[in-house]
């Protein structure tokens, strides 16, 4: 008995240190979440007028600026961009847990895919390929057409073939929705699968604009994925393509 009695005593009070761990992380947490916002706030502003200064400077000295100062301004201005994007992926990031905020409902398939057609691809140059026995989903429309866009967006940004294809599959089951992205595109290298949906993990391959990404759609398109009780993976083969999956209970 003195036995059954110490050891319920040592689970309550592993249970209560867990329980103020869990509060503890919750509340650094929010801090962190807290400051970052506040932090890309604030930087959104003045980045905004580098950039808008250094174009200024270089068309108000066209001509007249030697080749190294050209050079150290485009590098101004390239830098302060690549900023903007991180400060812009940031607080798109943190402001994701507002998504959910909105009410589930049921979505025609036909209605996220021709949303995503037209916000991804508004000049029709993508072959999109709908697939899937699914016809409506019943999820938050904001949260799933956010990780949408984000996977069909990398999937065309990294796309060199010039003839790029995706193929997006809607299907279901009793217990869940399965949702396929699936590109010809670049591929990712294998060694680096585990690492894409990690905040601010890059893969070290420029779209094809010649832009190195910021790796925060990715890590978002997990997060999202999850606060809906759902998966995210990928498989991936180099130069030939990537599927994404989301599983998404019912």
């Amino acid at each position: 008995m003195a036995q059954q009695v110490t050891s319920l005593f040592e689970q309550r009070y592993q249970n209560f240190l867990l329980i103020k761990y869990q509060k503890e992380l919750k509340k650094r947490n929010e801090e962190l979440r807290k400051f970052a916002k506040t932090v890309s706030h604030d930087l959104k502003s003045p980045l905004s007028n580098i950039i808008s200064l250094t174009e200024f400077l270089n068309e108000e000295n066209e001509g007249k600026l030697s080749e190294e100062s050209q050079n150290y301004i485009e590098y101004l201005r390239s830098s302060s961009q690549s900023l903007k994007k991180y400060v812009d992926g940031l607080l798109k990031y943190y402001k994701n847990d507002e998504l959910l905020e909105n009410r589930f409902e049921l979505i025609p398939v036909n209605e996220i895919f021709n949303e995503l057609q037209q916000i991804a691809d508004s000049e029709r140059r993508v072959k999109f390929i709908l697939k899937g026995n699914s016809n409506a989903i019943f999820t938050n429309k904001s949260a799933l057409l956010q990780i949408m866009i984000n996977l069909v967006t990398n999937a065309i940004k990294y796309n060199h073939t010039g003839n790029p294809e995706l193929e997006i599959n809607f299907s279901e089951n009793e217990q869940q929705y399965n949702i396929y992205v699936k590109d010809n595109g670049d591929g990712i290298p294998k060694e680096l699968l585990n690492k894409v949906f990690d905040l601010f993990s890059i893969v070290g391959i420029a779209d094809k604009d010649g832009k190195m990404g910021s790796g925060i759609g990715l890590a978002s398109v997990k997060k999202i994925t999850e606060n809906l009780g759902g998966i995210v993976n990928v498989d991936s083969t180099l130069g030939v393509g990537s599927t994404f999956s989301i599983t998404l209970p019912k």
